[in-house]
């Protein structure tokens, strides 16, 4: 679907409410925008409320030890930053708000 879709659905606590309420929809924007199988995206979803709350400096170290595992187990390539890492925009239409 659309990445800019999912950054509105998970942006604020009030579109996190919608997201409870509406998971079909929920799993349905994740799943398209992570090229992820829906019943993976359900499953997460069923785990445990969504909830948006601010980064701070105990999330980033926790991403961080996480990232720096997973380098170190050549599950990704290289160590990265977590708190500066960017993935590479790779489609030209990546940000359309058009339903096409």
């Amino acid at each position: 679907m659309w990445p800019w879709a999912l950054a509105a659905a998970i942006s604020a606590p009030v579109e996190a409410a919608w997201g409870q309420t509406h998971q079909d929809e929920m799993v349905k924007i994740i799943s398209d925008a992570n090229h992820l199988p829906a019943d993976v995206v359900l499953t997460s979803l069923r785990r445990g409320p969504l909830a948006v709350e601010p980064l701070d400096a105990a999330a980033v170290a926790r991403q961080q030890a996480g990232a720096d595992t997973f380098a170190d187990l050549k599950i990704i390539p290289a160590h990265i930053d977590t708190l500066t890492w960017k993935k590479p925009i790779t489609s030209p239409n990546c940000c359309s708000r058009s339903s096409a």
